[in-house]
């Protein structure tokens, strides 16, 4: 049962790739010295909810760096790439052609994490409102990251994640949506060939028997 919840999943970016940045993009220089820096990470952690659109909760259109009208994985992208730079240093545009990781994978270890009902190894889930763990694991990483943003390809409404611990060195920015995550790691760095990501909480919507 558990399996056929999950009908596949991708992670969607990592580090920087995607399409280019416009130049009107706004600075991440959120608090105005001219620096990107730990003020600046409070500021945007406080304020970041994935898929936020604007006239909706949760938007903020200061860090809505692309000014496209949502907040999304290439809003933290910009901030990442410019954490620690100040001036004419502060880049608006990432790169539109896809990096050194464009070959990496993901999986989920679904028998990892908290037991299942009754501790069943086959992993069934059943009633509604059942919590149980994942574990999400990376394969092929070769350069640096600077941040993974998860999308799961469920149906929310039989499941949804509730809650994300994200490894050590990685950050989870904002609250998890029905479907995903982002995590970062402003600092980045260069995971093993088979990378421990996170620790994901799902919660069955229906019953699912």
């Amino acid at each position: 049962m558990l399996r056929r919840l999950f009908k596949g999943f991708l992670v969607s970016a990592l580090l920087i790739v995607g399409t280019g940045i416009p130049a009107y993009a706004q600075s991440p220089d959120l608090d105005g010295d001219g620096n990107i820096g730990f003020r600046d990470f409070i500021l945007f952690s406080q304020n970041f909810q994935l898929f936020a659109r604007q006239g909706g909760a949760g938007f903020d259109a200061t860090i809505d760096f692309d000014r496209n009208g949502v907040i999304q994985f290439e809003d933290y992208l910009i901030f990442a790439v410019n954490f620690g730079r100040s001036g004419s240093n502060i880049s608006l545009t990432l790169p539109s052609e896809p990096g050194a990781n464009s070959g990496a994978s993901a999986y989920l270890d679904l028998d990892a994490g908290d037991e299942f009902d009754g501790g069943d190894e086959e992993g069934t889930v059943s009633g509604e409102g059942t919590i149980f763990s994942v574990e999400l694991f990376t394969d092929e990483i070769v350069s640096p990251v600077s941040g993974i943003h998860a999308i799961f390809n469920i149906d929310p409404s039989k499941l949804k994640v509730v809650g994300v611990k994200g490894a050590q060195g990685l950050s989870v920015m904002g609250q998890p949506v029905s479907t995903g995550f982002v995590l970062g790691a402003l600092t980045g760095f260069t995971p093993g060939p088979t990378w421990y990501v996170a620790t994901v909480d799902f919660q069955t919507v229906t019953d699912v028997t």
